[in-house]
């Protein structure tokens, strides 16, 4: 199991709370890698993702130590592409 919140302001991620996390890698606008301290024992195990702004946060991709998270279709009022302020990635599975 783990768990994260974090923010992404300016391009800058910023892990507010977490359990069992290594990091959170901004890859580029929206695109995230979660890396886990402790492996689950596959990529057969459940991520649920929410973000603020009215962000449609999905899976990318999975491996047994990682996540890849895409936070889509969000814009400021310029109508230019940002990141979430937050977003919060919960883990269960075994590990």
């Amino acid at each position: 199991k783990g768990w994260v919140k974090f923010s992404a302001t300016a391009g800058v991620v910023t892990v507010n709370s977490s359990s069992n996390l290594t990091s959170v890698v901004r890859n580029s606008q929206g695109n995230f890698t979660i890396t886990w301290d402790t492996d689950f024992s596959s990529a057969d195990y459940a991520v649920l993702v929410t973000a603020s702004n009215l962000a449609c946060p999905y899976i990318s991709s999975m491996t047994a130590g990682a996540v890849v998270i895409i936070c889509d279709s969000l814009e400021n009022t310029a109508g230019a592409t940002i990141d979430p302020d937050i977003v919060c990635a919960v883990a269960f599975g075994v590990q």
